[in-house]
């Protein structure tokens, strides 16, 4: 694809991820009311296996405008043979990659622990939602990055601002995020709206993997994205776990959380929003390529 189309496509990939996400947890609740948990993992397995012949079938080969312009990457960078040990180097031995993942990263926290994990009970125990409420209210957040991640990268296109959008994004993100954090049982109707509005701030997101591109080397640029993706995993995966420990550490009783224990807990998030905000500022200007 062209590199003008670059943040469009990496937000349309973003907002069918959500579509996945808010019809697997459908999908998952359903069948836990039908089969057991095993059974549901084999069902899930199958698909796996589905989806790995669909791509095998309808994903095309590299062009061979791409394997040329890999082989003249490779050549400027004085490299003899392909290898994917050279594009990691290429990556881990750039600031910018670190950094450019570093906020990525962090402004993903509030979907990953907050949204996957812990936002249906916050809303539950702290703002009194009914189970079924608090769900749909979680919800918004994802279809609100599916439906901003197109936008903010089709914005990210005509404009060429990707470090903008992405600064953009954070501001919105940590606006949203202490107004839900600040939220009480009276105005809980509003979590819908503040968690969409997070939504659309996470969406910011969608540029970070095109930068990631232009930042790069053409024999490196796979491997970028997938450092930057990585490096949101891991950060998730430590916030979650971090998240339980804060929360068991604020208890009253084991398993007994008040309102004060979580917006404690997910202080780190706003803490890691400010923190977004303010390195995003110091990410270079993508450069466009072809």
């Amino acid at each position: 694809f062209p590199s003008r189309r670059l943040s469009l496509l990496a937000g349309t990939t973003a907002a069918l991820g959500m579509a996945g996400a808010v019809a697997g947890q459908s999908i998952l609740g359903w069948l836990d009311h039908v089969v057991t948990w095993r059974q549901t993992a084999w069902c899930f397995a199958a698909v796996a296996v589905i989806i790995a012949l669909v791509i095998v079938a309808v994903v095309p080969k590299r062009p061979q405008w791409f394997m040329k312009q890999r082989a003249e990457s490779l050549c400027a960078q004085g490299i003899e043979a392909d290898s994917m040990w050279h594009g990691l180097r290429c990556v881990l031995s750039s600031r910018s990659m670190w950094l450019l993942a570093l906020v990525a990263g962090l402004l993903y926290l509030p979907l990953g622990t907050f949204g996957a994990l812990w936002g249906d009970r916050y809303l539950s125990e702290c703002l009194k939602l009914s189970d079924s409420m608090a769900a749909t209210a979680d919800a918004m957040l994802f279809l609100g990055v599916g439906v901003a991640a197109p936008l903010m990268g089709l914005f990210a296109d005509r404009t060429g601002k990707m470090r903008e959008t992405l600064i953009l994004g954070s501001v919105l993100a940590l606006v949203s995020m202490i107004g839900l954090l600040a939220l009480s049982p009276a105005w809980s109707g509003l979590a819908p709206v503040m968690l969409a509005t997070l939504g659309f701030g996470i969406a910011g997101i969608t540029v970070a993997f095109p930068m990631a591109i232009h930042a790069s080397p053409h024999h490196a640029r796979g491997v970028a994205i997938c450092f930057v993706n990585f490096f949101q995993m891991l950060m998730v995966g430590i916030s979650q776990w971090g998240t339980g420990v804060l929360l068991d550490a604020g208890a009253s009783a084991p398993g007994v959380y008040e309102a004060w224990d979580f917006r404690m807990a997910f202080s780190p998030l706003v803490g890691g929003l400010v923190l977004t905000v303010i390195l995003a500022g110091f990410l270079p200007r993508p450069k466009p390529s072809a």
